[in-house]
């Protein structure tokens, strides 16, 4: 495979991201997660299926799993350019944050269904 621009590889890590932890909702957040033997293997499809279909920037999903893999390639000099930080970290996050509203307004168990069920309060 060819370089990849910044975007495609910020758009990579933002969906690899959010299709990781959609999955981690639903098969751990619902019914489906209180039956071990089924949830497990469901999750484990789902990271699979991210490190297989998403893997043009690597199959990190996590910043500081992504920022760890430089570190070491570089040899242990933390990345000076901002495109790592733009798509590891803030590609991530973007997916996270997207997977976490979209979760919210699907199912009640997401953050917004316990800010409003007074269950969390913030400080």
């Amino acid at each position: 495979e060819g370089c990849l621009t910044m975007l495609e590889a910020l758009v990579n890590e933002c969906v690899a991201s959010f299709i990781l932890l959609m999955g981690i909702f639903i098969f751990c957040t619902t019914a489906i997660g209180k039956v071990y033997y089924v949830k497990q293997p469901l999750v484990a499809a789902v990271i699979r299926y991210c490190c297989v279909f998403y893997s043009k920037t690597g199959p990190a999903m996590n910043p500081a799993l992504g920022t760890t893999w430089a570190f070491f390639e570089a040899g242990q000099v933390y990345p000076t350019e901002s495109s790592h930080y733009i798509v590891y970290w803030l590609g991530s996050m973007l997916g996270g944050s997207l997977a976490a509203l979209t979760w919210s307004a699907v199912d009640p168990s997401g953050p917004s269904g316990y800010l409003a069920k007074g269950k969390a309060k913030l400080e």
